[in-house]
């Protein structure tokens, strides 16, 4: 969090509940924040620990808790306050042939792009291998991937489990074919690269 911003909110829930509403702005380069700059679902999300960065900004380590719907806006000043509906998944039977088959497509995807992506850490490949209920399946591999906000948020609201599962799928397929263009690229100039001759004097 930048130097400033918000941190009298998190002072506060630092020192009382420690839960905070995390919702989505509109507009990142706005700097004073309205009601209306925000999106209607959230995540409630507990605080775990607190780091003050030597720039006056902090660092923030979080455990979300549930996803939310704003019902409306209960103060506006000096932070935000609104009275919010938690959102609960909707799960289909999780023993349904077309409900394990996306769990696991999804798997085999995330296995794909895991393993040709070195920036994916041991670490969160270990994570990966943990998580084992769907819902949470879908909620990770979209926290891990490189994507627009609008499809973040599209997934946090999405409270069908196999729908958000489906639209899971469909990123990964996106991001694996944004890596597959990124090797042939690097491929490419790689073979247009002529090995450079030295002359020994």
């Amino acid at each position: 969090i930048s130097q400033g911003r918000f941190s009298e909110a998190i002072d506060l829930v630092i020192n009382d509940t420690r839960t905070i509403g995390l919702v989505l702005i509109k507009d990142d380069n706005k700097d004073e924040i309205e009601a209306g700059d925000l999106f209607r679902f959230g995540t409630a999300a507990r605080i775990l620990k607190r780091i003050n960065l030597p720039d006056g900004g902090l660092n923030v380590l979080i455990n979300s808790v549930q996803r939310f719907r704003i019902q409306k806006i209960i103060n506006r000043d000096p932070y935000i306050v609104a009275q919010v509906e938690y959102v609960h998944d909707t799960v289909s039977d999780k023993k349904n042939l077309e409900f394990k088959a996306l769990t696991r497509e999804v798997l085999s995807q995330l296995k794909i792009l895991t393993d040709n992506n070195p920036l994916f850490s041991e670490e969160m490949k270990l994570t990966m291998l943990n998580v084992d209920e769907p819902e949470k399946i879908a909620d990770f591999v979209t926290s891990i991937l490189t994507v627009d906000k609008g499809d973040y948020q599209d997934i946090l609201e999405t409270e069908s489990v196999k729908k958000r599962l489906r639209k899971v799928l469909h990123l990964l397929h996106k991001e694996i074919e944004v890596l597959s263009v990124q090797k042939r690229i690097q491929s490419n100039i790689n073979d247009k690269i002529d090995p450079v001759s030295y002359t020994h004097l």
